[in-house]
């Protein structure tokens, strides 16, 4: 009897542990709402992730370390657009292009589009509207 108890209790115990997994380790897509106001995107530099104020459009820089004094946020672009204290959270959003330090970021309000090219660099770094 004492076998069977012990078996169900580390049968449960994998089960509660397997149930745990992290969704970016099980491959389930993280869901944002439009009612977030700051995304982080992945940049092909696992040091770098690029933030993004959905509501204005103004992106920052984020470069961490495994020393928390080295890690730390610089503006890439001030907001695109100059936009009422009204905008919606989720107006704009940032999609990746084939080079590493290029995105495109989307007005999905206005429909325009800016080439965002971020670098380590800071002279480097550039917000360009793309003219119809």
């Amino acid at each position: 009897m004492k076998c069977i108890v012990l078996f169900l209790m580390a049968a449960c115990s994998c089960l509660t542990i397997a149930a745990q997994e992290p969704a970016a380790e099980s491959g389930a897509e993280v869901v944002v709402r439009a009612a977030d106001r700051y995304k982080l995107y992945p940049t092909s530099d696992s040091f770098y992730f690029l933030k993004l104020d959905t509501r204005t459009g103004a992106i920052a820089q984020i470069e961490w370390s495994f020393r928390v004094k080295s890690c730390r946020e610089t503006p890439v672009s001030a907001a695109p657009v100059p936009l009422s204290e009204e905008a919606p959270n989720g107006r704009f959003e940032l999609y990746p292009t084939q080079n590493v330090f290029a995105f495109l970021l989307q007005d999905k309000v206005g429909g325009e589009t800016w080439l965002l090219q971020w670098n380590a660099n800071s002279s480097k770094k550039r917000l360009d509207k793309i003219t119809r």
